[in-house]
C-alpha cells in the first residue's frame, strides 16, 4: 500500500510510506491511495535501510522517479468485463475467440 501521512498540526508537510501488509493500527488515520505494481525490489532494499529507534530511517530517502496509473484496477475490470462479454458470445455460438 502506498500511504501519506501528515508531519503534524500547522506544518505544511506529509510523509509518505509504503506497507507490506494489512497495518490495522493504523486504520482510519491515514489516507490510502494506491498500490504497488511493480518493482517490489525497490522497496525490499528500502526494508534493509537502517532506522532509528521511531523506525525513522536515519539517512533520508528520495523518490526520484515514479510511474503513475490512472487507475490499473479499472482497466483491468474493463478488460475483464470485454472478455466475459466476448465468452458468452462465444457460448451461444456468436463468435469465434482466437487468442494470439
Amino acid at each position: 500500500m502506498v500511504s501519506m501521512a501528515n508531519s503534524g498540526p500547522n506544518k505544511n508537510s506529509s510523509q509518505f510510506f509504503f506497507t507490506y501488509a494489512e497495518q490495522v493500527n493504523l486504520d482510519g488515520k491515514y489516507t490510502v491511495f494506491g498500490h504497488v505494481i511493480s518493482g517490489l525490489e525497490v522497496l525490499d532494499d528500502l526494508e534493509k535501510v537502517p532506522t532509528d529507534e521511531k523506525h525513522k530511517p536515519i539517512t533520508d530517502i528520495k523518490i526520484r522517479r515514479a510511474t503513475i496509473h490512472a487507475n490499473p484496477i479499472a482497466e483491468w475490470l474493463m478488460l475483464r468485463t470485454f472478455l466475459l462479454v466476448l465468452l458468452q458470445l462465444h457460448s451461444v455460438g456468436r463468435w469465434t475467440i482466437v487468442i494470439i
